[in-house]
């Protein structure tokens, strides 16, 4: 409601007599009941899990220190859509995804149990006691993504032979790049920043390390080789995937 009043503002459309319901609740010093009053008033609406979390401190914590490196990430659904277009915008479910993927090192669930990521994985996900918990998230994103953007070109080049009238050829490799993209990125966090504490660095720059098209190669290889040694069908390799850290 306020986003709306302020964009409404913003764009010389709200009225002078306007009128807004309101319900007063009286404030105790309980952290723990002034969350259950947002949840319990919010799920009386039709309002995702992600937006019922948006307003823990865990979240604001989050935004607050990735805000001093100009990455705006968003605890509710474009909550920066109007900001400016050349700071990069993390979205809370994105970062949270990422983060179980590559941190977690459970790339499995993080690709097929999204709509758990604010329910019932939230809490091993949005730990307070984790240390440099932003960081690692963004960290964790800029992994994912970087692979994800590889996937993506690798599935263009296959639909451009198709349109000359070819048959693409698919290898293993390829097979792991579609269906393994997770594990890929999952693999690569570990070699480049498993143990590392200290991660502002990598979050002042935005950037991955020089070696990240080398490495990328020789991971996909590396996973091939195991699925090789296992002697996993290749029809069975989404299945496989699904089930499997590779950890």
């Amino acid at each position: 409601t306020i986003n709306t009043l302020k964009k409404a503002k913003n764009d010389g459309k709200l009225a002078n007599n306007i009128y807004i319901t309101c319900r007063f609740i009286k404030r105790v010093n309980d952290e723990k009941f002034v969350q259950s009053v947002i949840t319990y008033t919010n799920s009386q609406n039709a309002i995702s899990e992600r937006d019922l979390h948006s307003n823990d401190p865990v979240q604001y914590n989050i935004q607050t220190i990735l805000k001093k490196f100009d990455i705006l990430y968003e605890r509710k659904l474009n909550e920066f859509r109007d900001e400016e277009k050349n700071k990069p915008i993390l979205d809370a479910v994105d970062a949270a995804q990422a983060f179980l993927c590559c941190e977690l090192k459970k790339p499995h669930k993080a690709k097929q149990d999204k709509r758990k990521l604010f329910g019932t994985l939230y809490d091993e996900i949005f730990d307070p006691a984790k240390s440099d918990l932003a960081y690692k998230m963004f960290v964790s994103y800029l992994v994912l993504d970087s692979v994800l953007e590889k996937q993506s070109e690798r599935r263009k080049k296959k639909q451009a032979t198709k349109k000359q009238g070819k048959i693409p050829k698919f290898k293993m490799e390829d097979l792991v790049i579609s269906h393994g993209s997770y594990h890929i990125a999952s693999k690569l966090y570990k070699k480049w920043f498993d143990g590392k504490d200290d991660m502002e660095k990598s979050v002042k720059s935005k950037k991955l390390p020089k070696s990240f098209n080398t490495d990328y190669k020789d991971t996909v290889k590396e996973i091939s080789n195991i699925i090789k040694g296992e002697k996993i069908e290749r029809e069975n390799l989404p299945k496989y995937f699904k089930s499997n850290s590779l950890f």
